[in-house]
């Protein structure tokens, strides 16, 4: 098995220079610790777009969130905290990304049981706590730490807490709940807090002058300028016990690395401390964590640590803090979770990695990204859901719209009238993506010789380059549709419109010498959809299909075409400034960019020249839909393309030119106004899906 590829994205994580924290450091450990003869990390700020890897790890749920967890078939994404702090911090933000994922990782108990109380499926989720340096992390003597508090000039025996942790602006670390603590313990000459971590001066400076207090209390050591991060096993041999006083926190590691260091921990139940506690404190207890979530409960705390002095700096004390983490007896019971790693070592941190990369890797093996993403349970799930909101946006539009349109479409001819019209000829469905340009001159040699469905996006580039086709389909109910029929020569092509079409657009279509036919949406989701037609008569119903392309496709098999093409229909972006071929109106242009390919989730996937596009889940639902439906009625077709994500079992890819060469010389197929005629006294039949006719 070759190497699996990983990209880990970890944002500012990504860089380990000055006023690094741990969450680079994690990132470091990860690179370095996972099996290189199995694993090629290569880590970034943001997601490589410059290949496709095995594996993409979001370092952060915040960043999966940011980038949409784009390649979230193959993605993990690690949860370090569920606070509502802030927008970036919520639940909510992140669900989508978490729901989308693969795998999701989390690094503390309480996380997992959030998790799965709010829906995201406990058999996709790991439990992945951080870790600790055993061989550097070991109890300090009594000896050694009057040596310690020398070396950075502290004042010796001294009762001292430890704050390991860098500080956040939103107050997520309980600084109103430490200032509550400081106030019973602020003889300078009995106590001291060593604070070691970033952006904490601010803070102390501020509560000096607030209470009156002396600033010997507070030692500050400031990541990477006073201290580096190898230097904390000295400093922590200097402290008799290690507060975490934090609303919300990740681990803290601080709580690992001071069980390490047989130091005793003083937390509120945040984290890693809800596994590792006693909830009722006692003298006789102080090798656990102890855990409290009211100030006075806290102090009391703190002051059997003061009690109790010479039991907790005992070296064999210490020792028998050390073995929590060593071997450890209260872990999470993980069952289906993950697989049990007996020890809170940085090697058992990478080992656990290790394993959910294998298992994303082996659920992806030997499978193309498009049809993995589409075969993908949560996928499937997440695109249906996608599909249902998008039908549900679209109930009130549909109302307004056939409101005013009624009258019109009740009078007009059904595209039921043309089944098998076209019965054995070739058709060619054209869509307006960016690939049509290098596709028109070919359309314009063979207009003659097939029959041309266009795509009402397509027809201002096929007008601009005097190219007319033979049906027009229009399948948005908006009135931004309006902008593709403004202009164009309308001689000679049938127009077919749904009974839910934007009443600007059929004013707008009826202007020029165009044929106007109608259908049914056939959308059993949406009850008006299901009493239009027997209120105005059965035109002929076509499934929603979610692009465009879908309708014209239903139609021009319902006609008879038995060798059907598509061109012009990329549904990805090679490049992200050009949405649309040439010719496409500049509102058109500015409305997808804007509201589509920036605003919507984007995945990354191989095209069928197996170069990367990407591409966003309004396409993505689309090829799911024409290869259900190609299954379905047993089917194929043909993508004459040359780029972009159109394929599957019964999509054969087939060049244009070579598609088009089949019919050089003339098929003479019978014009639309014609038709039209002759159908016009054909009664309204009964109710008749549009489907294949084969």
């Amino acid at each position: 098995m070759s190497r699996i590829k990983v990209n880990i994205i970890a944002g500012s994580g990504a860089n380990s220079g000055p006023g690094s924290w741990i969450f680079s450091d994690m990132v470091n450990i990860l690179v370095m610790g996972v099996d290189p003869l199995k694993f090629e990390l290569n880590v970034t700020e943001q997601i490589d777009n410059s290949k496709l890897y095995d594996v993409y790890h979001y370092f952060h749920s915040t960043l999966a969130a940011l980038n949409n967890c784009k390649m979230n078939h193959r993605a993990l994404v690690t949860i370090h905290a569920m606070s509502d702090y802030q927008k970036n911090w919520s639940f909510e933000y992140k669900e989508k990304a978490l729901l989308l994922a693969n795998k999701v990782s989390a690094v503390s108990p309480g996380i997992i049981d959030t998790l799965i109380s709010r829906g995201i499926d406990k058999d996709k989720i790991y439990y992945t706590p951080a870790g600790v340096d055993l061989e550097n992390f070991t109890p300090t003597s009594i000896e050694d730490r009057e040596l310690i508090e020398d070396h950075y000039n502290l004042k010796k025996y001294i009762i001292r807490f430890g704050i390991f942790s860098r500080r956040y602006p939103d107050g997520r670390k309980g600084e109103d709940f430490f200032e509550k603590i400081v106030q019973e313990f602020k003889d300078p000459a009995k106590y001291r807090f060593m604070f070691v971590g970033n952006e904490w001066g601010d803070f102390l400076n501020g509560i000096v002058h607030k209470y009156d207090l002396n600033p010997e209390l507070f030692e500050v050591f400031e990541r990477d300028v006073d201290c580096l991060y190898k230097d904390y096993p000295l400093l922590y041999g200097a402290v008799d016990a290690v507060l975490v006083t934090s609303k919300v926190d990740a681990g803290p590691v601080c709580i690992l690395e001071s069980l390490a260091k047989g130091i005793p921990v003083i937390s509120t139940p945040t984290g890693l401390a809800n596994e590792l506690l006693i909830k009722e404190y006692d003298d006789k207890n102080l090798n656990k964590v102890i855990v409290f979530n009211d100030v006075k409960s806290f102090i009391k705390a703190m002051e059997e640590i003061e009690y109790n002095i010479d039991i907790v700096r005992d070296l064999e004390y210490k020792n028998k803090i050390r073995d929590l983490v060593v071997a450890p007896k209260n872990h999470y019971p993980l069952n289906e979770i993950s697989d049990y790693i007996n020890d809170y070592t940085w090697n058992s941190f990478c080992k656990r990695f290790e394993n959910i990369y294998e298992d994303i890797y082996k659920s992806c093996e030997g499978k193309k990204f498009l049809e993995d993403f589409i075969s993908n349970e949560n996928q499937h799930q997440y695109l249906s859901w996608y599909s249902s909101q998008a039908t549900n946006n679209l109930t009130n539009i549909y109302l307004e719209n056939y409101q005013q349109i009624k009258p019109y479409a009740k009078n007009g001819i059904g595209v039921m009238h043309y089944q098998n019209a076209l019965k054995g000829q070739p058709a060619v469905i054209v869509g307006a993506g960016p690939s049509l340009d290098k596709d028109i001159e070919i359309l314009k040699k063979y207009k003659n010789k097939i029959n041309i469905f266009a795509c009402d996006a397509a027809l201002p580039v096929l007008n601009k380059n005097g190219i007319i086709p033979d049906v027009v389909v229009v399948a948005d109910p908006s009135d931004r549709q309006i902008q593709n029929f403004t202009g164009c020569n309308g001689k000679n092509f049938m127009t077919i419109l749904p009974t839910i079409v934007h009443p600007m657009v059929f004013n707008e279509a009826r202007k020029h010498d165009c044929v106007i036919s109608w259908y049914n949406v056939a959308d059993s989701n949406i009850e008006l959809c299901k009493w239009i037609p027997k209120e105005i008569g059965y035109k002929g119903l076509i499934r929603p299909a979610v692009l465009t392309s879908g309708m014209v496709f239903q139609i021009a098999a319902y006609m008879g075409c038995s060798d059907i093409t598509f061109v012009g229909h990329d549904l990805s972006w090679s490049d992200l400034n050009k949405g649309y071929a040439s010719g496409i109106s500049d509102v058109k242009v500015a409305y997808q960019k804007n509201h589509k390919m920036f605003n919507s989730p984007v995945f990354l996937f191989y095209d069928i020249e197996n170069k990367i596009v990407t591409s966003d889940l309004s396409f993505i639902t689309f090829v799911q839909w024409i290869n259900s439906y190609l299954q379905e009625f047993n089917m194929e077709i043909n993508n004459s393309t040359g780029s972009g994500i159109l394929y599957g079992e019964k999509i054969n890819q087939i060049d244009f030119e070579t598609w088009c060469s089949k019919y050089n010389s003339d098929i003479n197929p019978p014009t639309f106004p014609l038709l039209y005629k002759i159908y016009q006294s054909v009664k309204f039949g009964n109710d008749i899906p549009i489907m294949p006719t084969g």
